[in-house]
């Protein structure tokens, strides 16, 4: 099939998204959080300056979060990918200490395996575990997002997407 690349505009955080769903309100909240098993991608970005790049699951309030993300113009780790967890609006947000290098394919991979544990991996090695502020009855759905934070475009490359879900939550009858 190829691949695709999504592409920013040129004005300082300008912001491009990539999303399941034909638009914003329709594609976001289509899987709930406990029924989230596995996400995984394999992208590419060209320019690691003036950056954010994120990849996972958000709600369309922008209350619930499960994703890989980095930020390239922040004071502290500002080349690392950070996993990042959100539950009505309380957050955790981890360093993985795991630089972002240009023009270089990753492997990000979201798995929730047990209901409340989701493991981050970059290139197929651990990088992070998170017990605590993980959306569970909230609706999310996945998508990518690429944001400038200068003057200039910024890109980024996917070559693989897949997504598994399964309903991990309490049953009724």
């Amino acid at each position: 099939m190829g691949i695709l690349r999504l592409t920013t505009g040129a004005s300082d955080n300008s912001t491009i998204r990539l999303y399941n769903g034909v638009a914003q309100t329709l594609g976001y909240d289509t899987y709930r959080g406990d029924e989230i098993y596995r996400a995984e991608a394999i992208i590419r970005i060209p320019t690691v300056t003036s950056v954010i790049f994120e990849f996972g699951f958000r709600d369309a309030a922008g209350d619930n979060f499960i994703e890989l993300y980095a930020d390239t113009d922040t004071a502290s780790s500002p080349n690392n990918w950070k996993s990042y967890v959100e539950e009505a609006t309380v957050a955790t947000d981890t360093d993985t200490g795991t630089a972002l290098s240009a023009n270089a394919w990753v492997t990000l991979t979201i798995l929730q395996e047990t209901l409340g544990t989701v493991d981050f991996y970059i290139d197929d090695v651990l990088e992070d575990t998170r017990t605590t502020n993980i959306p569970d009855s909230e609706t999310m759905g996945l998508f990518f997002s690429v944001g400038t934070r200068t003057t200039a475009t910024r890109a980024f490359d996917i070559d693989y997407c897949s997504f598994e879900s399964q309903g991990m939550g309490a049953r009724t009858t």
